[in-house]
Parts: C-alpha cells; structure tokens; sequence
C-alpha cells in the first residue's frame, strides 16, 4: 500500500486576501486617494471626467508604486532609529550613594 499523499483542501489558504484581482490592503489607500480627489476636485470646480481620469491616475500610480511588494516602496518612509555607540562606564546606582562614598574615603 502507498503512503497517502497530501490533498489540497483549500487551495486559497495561505494566499493573500483579494478581491477579485485587486489586493486588499489597496481598498483603503484608493478609498482615500478618490475622496480627496474627489473634494479637490469638487472645490476646483472640474467636471467629473476631470475627476475619474485623476482618481484612476492617482489610483494606478499607487498600484504601481507598491505593486505585490508593498513593504519594498512603504517601508522608505519609516522613521528609522537613531542607535548611538556609547563607551561610558556602567555604574550601578548603589555605588553612588553618598553613605557609600564616605566609607570608602576612610
């Protein structure tokens, strides 16, 4: 008899949420890329194809600046930490009590 060999049984497990080709962490940055196109665009006074052909156009740029890896283009914008090296001597706090530093001058 052969070993039973593995079955896929969602083949979806493990795959990054999409709805339908459009990924999901893009649903809330083009949400708010339309409304404030759509608010500039309003205050501007431009019709609305002047306001689709921004919208779609700000929404592209976004899907082609973070594409599959979104981590690649975000993550040039994080606050790095400032690391400094320091040579200075620990000293616990014990040791510089002033009952502690007159029993040493005797």
């Amino acid at each position: 008899m052969s070993p039973p060999s593995f079955r896929s049984v969602n083949q979806n497990l493990g795959a990054r949420p999409r709805l339908g080709p459009v990924p999901a962490e893009l649903i809330l940055p083009w949400g708010s890329i339309g409304v404030v196109t759509l608010l500039i665009c309003q205050l501007l006074a431009l019709s609305w194809v002047w306001t689709l052909v921004f919208i779609l156009s700000g929404m592209a740029v976004w899907w082609i600046l973070t594409g599959n890896t979104p981590w690649r283009f975000l993550a040039k914008f994080q606050v790095v930490p400032r690391w400094a090296k320091g040579y200075v001597l620990f000293v616990p706090f014990s040791l510089n009590s002033p009952q502690r530093s007159r029993k040493r001058r005797r």
